[in-house]
């Protein structure tokens, strides 16, 4: 019993061990929700927060190409310094990459980078920004993977369209009360039995006058 005991609580700590590396070998990518009208420009700011330190990332920005296109991407003044490439993006693509590496890792939280849109005039609606990253590309000054959990963004067109009115169903039917076949035979013997004592009252009704 003790060597089950043990071996279970091995298991354990070897879980939380692994569980706490890869909680503080992560950081949180995000950004604000925003509502803009069709035609319009906008600029779609992404943060970092928690980061436990960061020498390299790859982040990826997917987007609907047929409500928007892509202007441009400016560095943040969090990760400044070292490479920022920010030019692996265009209209063709429904997605480009913003790629950044330093000699040394930084572990400061704020804006990252800025994403500049057109919005195009004949779109409405909402519209997500979604953004991920490469696991391979991004890492801290060991070489180490670090994990980031990303957000997406939601954008609202308000093409200024009044929404559909919800249709009022139309009351459905009052359903006829049906007998069970329980009560059918409930009834059944109440007739046998109303038809009985009316035999037996009319019986004794004779035998009286006899």
């Amino acid at each position: 019993m003790k060597k089950v005991l043990s071996v279970f609580l091995s298991v354990i700590l070897v879980f939380s061990a692994s569980f706490n590396v890869t909680a503080l070998n992560s950081a949180d990518i995000y950004g604000d929700d925003i509502k803009t009208a069709p035609g319009s420009k906008i600029s779609i700011p992404v943060y970092i927060k928690n980061n436990p330190g960061l020498m390299g990332y790859k982040i990826r920005i997917s987007y609907d190409s047929s409500a928007f296109t892509p202007v441009a991407v400016k560095q943040g003044t969090t990760l400044t310094g070292g490479m920022f490439d920010n030019s692996d993006f265009s209209a063709s693509k429904a997605y480009f990459d913003v790629v950044w590496s330093n000699s040394s890792e930084v572990k400061a939280n704020g804006l990252l980078f800025t994403v500049d849109f057109n919005v195009l005039p004949s779109v409405g609606g909402d519209y997500p920004i979604k953004i991920s990253y490469s696991k391979d590309d991004t890492f801290n000054e060991k070489w180490e993977e670090v994990r980031l959990n990303c957000d997406t963004v939601n954008v609202f067109v308000d093409d200024g369209s009044e929404p559909e009115p919800t249709p009022t169903p139309e009351p459905e039917p009052t359903p006829e009360v049906t007998k069970s076949f329980l009560d059918k035979i409930i009834d059944f013997f109440r007739m046998i039995i109303d038809f009985l004592s009316g035999l037996f009252a009319t019986s004794s009704v004779q035998e009286g006058s006899v």
